[in-house]
């Protein structure tokens, strides 16, 4: 399934990635449902000079909040995935205010190219303008 992420500030990944996981986690410990609710992405994909450049990703995951850059820490992000067959959305999801959680890279001698996993959460506040669509 093709896969693309957009991320603004000129983040775009296509031949890179290798999968996305999307998660919607609310406490275990309830009775009720509960509006403390946490919007989660994962994305997983490969770090090589044949691949789109990645460390800008890496960036993002080490710049620290301060009152005046915002827009740097929270970036609109989305994802869409679409199928083998006919190139139909089968999901595009949009995180208007996602921040990094947590960036892994690794590397080996035996393949020649790295990974990374990139955790990203969507802003608690603004969880109801997460957008979600596809078939």
């Amino acid at each position: 399934m093709p896969i693309k992420v957009t991320i603004s500030g000129g983040i775009v990944l296509e031949k890179c990635l290798d999968s996305v996981y999307f998660k919607v986690d609310t406490s275990d410990d309830l009775d009720a449902r509960t509006t403390d609710i946490g919007n989660t992405i994962e994305i997983t994909g490969r770090v090589d000079v044949d691949f789109e450049p990645t460390a800008e990703l890496y960036s993002w995951a080490l710049i620290k909040p301060t009152s005046g850059n915002k827009s740097d820490v929270y970036r609109q992000v989305e994802v869409e995935v679409t199928s083998n067959k006919d190139n139909k959305l089968i999901r595009k999801v949009v995180f208007p205010e996602a921040f990094v959680v947590d960036y892994l890279e690794n590397y080996s001698n035996e393949d020649g190219i790295g990974s990374f996993t990139l955790f990203l959460k969507q802003k608690k506040d603004n969880n109801e303008v997460v957008n979600v669509s596809g078939g």
